[in-house]
Formats: C-alpha cells, structure tokens, sequence
C-alpha cells in the first residue's frame, strides 16, 4: 500500500520562532532595564535623601552664622573703658572688645565646655561685666592688678550658664544679674577658629552638590 502523502509538520517551527520571539522580547525587557539597574548601581538615592542633607546643612549654617561673622570682625578690639562704675554698652553683640579692670576673686565660677572649662568671675565696680577665661590661662588673670580683657562680647543672657550663675550669685552672694550684662570671651579672637569657616564651606558645598541632584533628577529626560 502506497504511503499516503502528508504535508510537513510545521508545528515544531512555529514553537522554536515563537520561542525565539519571546527571548528576543526578554533581551529587550532586560535592554530597557539596564540603565535604571546601572543607576542604582552608581548609588542614587531617594530625593528625601538629598533634601534631608540640605535642611541639616541649612540649619548648622544658620546655627554657625555669628561665629563666621565674628571670624571676619575687626581684628582691632572696641575698647569699653574701665571696669569702674561700667553701666551696660550698646555695642552689639559677637564684637571684638576690650574692658580695662580689676578681677573680683571671690566671685569666680568655673564650668565645664565641650573642649575645655572655663572661669567666669565678675569685674569689681561693677555688676554687669563679666570676664571668662579658660581655666588653663587663668592664673595670668588671678591677680588684683588692673588687667585689660580683651575678647568676644556676649550678653549673659545668650549663654548656657547664664541660669547657673545667676542662681549661684544669688544664693551665694545675694547678687542679681540680669540678662543684659556682658561677658567677655578672652579665649575667642577674630581669624582664630579656621575651622569655622572651613566647615561653613563644607556645607555650602553639600547644599549645592544635592540641589543639583534634585533639580537633575526632576528634570524631563530627553
């Protein structure tokens, strides 16, 4: 019996192209992603990221303003007279300035900072000028001679301690110090601390790095 003549079978054909056409759309999946995973893979992060950088740099920038202010003052200290029956000043504050008078010994307080302790004792003639010192260099100012202090100007009721001696004076000395008297930073002089505005550069350079990075990654890709 004669064999039948049957078409070819077209069906294995259809299965490899049909095959071949799905991989083909899987390398193209895959080509499509390859920027975005070579993206990831170069460490871009999330836009709160970057604007969590900026509002930390933001805040220590405004946090640091007066010291990189008072980095640049005037390098020639304003001279406050004498110690003597001083009265207050209008001078502002963070001015260099200098005060001629005679050390109160028995009205000195010390306190611990970040990097060191420092003295603050008060100016006789007068209860609202305030000295302090580190507690190294005090001896240089533990004498009744008339010394001149020269150095930042704060009013006491801008500093940390400010509570803790005026609470100590009180009790101690029934003395009331109001928040408007003056201390003298003997320790701080203008173009000293270098590091403050090294640091001040620092983050100018991070809020800038990272709103580049967000207006970049907002704008249309072409």
């Amino acid at each position: 019996m004669a064999d039948e003549a049957r078409e070819p079978e077209t069906g294995g054909v259809q299965d490899v192209s049909k095959a071949f056409s799905d991989h083909d759309a899987d390398l193209a999946a895959i080509a499509e992603e390859a920027p975005l995973a070579s993206g990831r893979a170069r460490g871009d992060r999330p836009l709160w990221f970057s604007l969590g950088v900026i509002a930390l740099s933001v805040y220590f920038m405004i946090f640091l303003r007066y010291d990189l202010l008072y980095y640049f003052a005037n390098a020639e200290p304003v001279s406050l007279g004498d110690a003597e029956g001083f009265a207050g000043t209008d001078v502002a504050s963070d001015a260099y300035v200098a005060i001629s008078g005679i050390r109160n010994p028995s009205k000195g307080v010390y306190f611990k900072g970040w990097f060191s302790e420092v003295n603050v004792f008060q100016l006789m003639g007068t209860k609202t000028a305030f000295v302090e010192t580190r507690k190294r260099d005090d001896e240089k100012s533990a004498t009744l001679d008339r010394l001149t202090f020269a150095g930042r100007l704060m009013r006491l009721g801008d500093v940390s301690y400010y509570s803790t001696l005026r609470d100590f004076a009180a009790f101690n000395f029934g003395i009331d110090i109001p928040e408007d008297a003056i201390v003298i930073r003997t320790q701080q002089k203008p173009g000293q601390a270098w590091h403050i505005p090294f640091f001040y550069a620092v983050l100018l350079a991070l809020t800038a790095f990272n709103a580049w990075r967000i207006v970049r990654r907002l704008s249309p890709k072409k």
